[in-house]
């Protein structure tokens, strides 16, 4: 539905948009989310702000909500002059607030023998700890424990990002509480990707290897070798769609000539997503990472 919604948005079709919208049958309360939203932002394009606010208000009533910066996005400027849209807002923001004040310890998924790996993974910007567990289901055996970290910055109903200032200390904390962490190797995604690879590089998180999942690197710089103090095991997935390819590639390159084992995988005609067929490749990037270990 995400790519129907968004390509009738790229050509200006907005009703095409919102008509696809109508006739989905949700499957997830993050889908719902996702297209209350859609639905508020078609409607101000289409210049039907009382429909807008409608839509914005019932979501509100059921307890989905959005920060103040996801009601910045530019479909929603024909808004902004109302007064209810302006009470609206004001009501989704004090959620957010509240959310960022409540306390959320990561998802810790333990085996039933002894602890081998530790996978700690980091989600994405406006995603969950949940949506890591679900995509990294297939790696999971009967010695390999997870704990998948939860970013501070909320965005939405249980969607949360990791923010520029702050989150590392945030992902150490998590750590901490989680007791001893066993040969962690760390996973991300995109965002969470980008602060996974920077915290195990630098070596503010000691890690056996790190996982990096459409990598956005350029929030906190590139790898070179005097910021990559730990040259550990890299192992790299991007879509050659993805608009962080031209990043991705750079970075592996600077960590190659910082001596870390990179392992770079273009996915072709994959975008900045996380690639299908994670049952196949992701175990294939464990195994990597841990044989790269033995031999550094």
């Amino acid at each position: 539905m995400r790519d129907i919604v968004f390509e009738s948005h790229g050509r200006g079709d907005y009703e095409a948009g919102l008509q696809a919208i109508e006739g989905y049958q949700a499957s997830s309360e993050d889908e719902l989310v996702d297209l209350a939203f859609w639905k508020v932002c078609l409607f101000s394009r289409l210049g039907r702000p009382e429909e807008a606010c409608s839509v914005f208000a019932t979501s509100l009533d059921r307890g989905y909500w959005w920060s103040e910066e996801v009601l910045f996005d530019a479909d929603l400027d024909n808004l902004r002059s109302m007064p209810e849209w302006v009470r609206l807002v004001r009501v989704s923001a004090g959620e957010a607030t509240h959310a960022r004040r409540v306390r959320r310890d990561p998802i810790d998924v333990r085996p039933a023998n002894q602890v081998r790996t530790t996978l700690v993974l980091l989600h994405g910007r406006a995603e969950r700890p949940q949506t890591m567990i679900d995509r990294c289901a297939s790696a999971a055996e009967d010695d390999l424990r997870v704990l998948a970290l939860h970013g501070p910055e909320p965005y939405a109903s249980n969607r949360f990002g990791w923010p520029v200032e702050d989150c590392e200390q945030s992902v150490i904390d998590q750590l901490d509480s989680a007791g001893e962490v066993v040969t962690p190797i760390l996973v991300g995604f995109s965002q969470g990707a980008g602060l996974a690879g920077w915290l195990a590089w630098s070596g503010r998180v000691s890690a056996r290897g790190v996982i990096l999942v459409a990598p956005a690197l350029n929030i906190r710089g590139f790898p070179i070798p005097s910021s990559v103090l730990k040259p550990i095991p890299t192992y790299i997935e991007v879509g050659t769609n993805d608009w962080a390819l031209g990043d991705t590639r750079r970075a592996a390159e600077g960590l190659s000539i910082s001596g870390a084992p990179v392992r770079l995988e273009e996915r072709a005609g994959v975008d900045h997503e996380w690639p299908p067929n994670s049952g196949e490749w992701l175990p294939q990037a464990l195994n990597w990472v841990m044989e790269s270990t033995k031999r550094t």
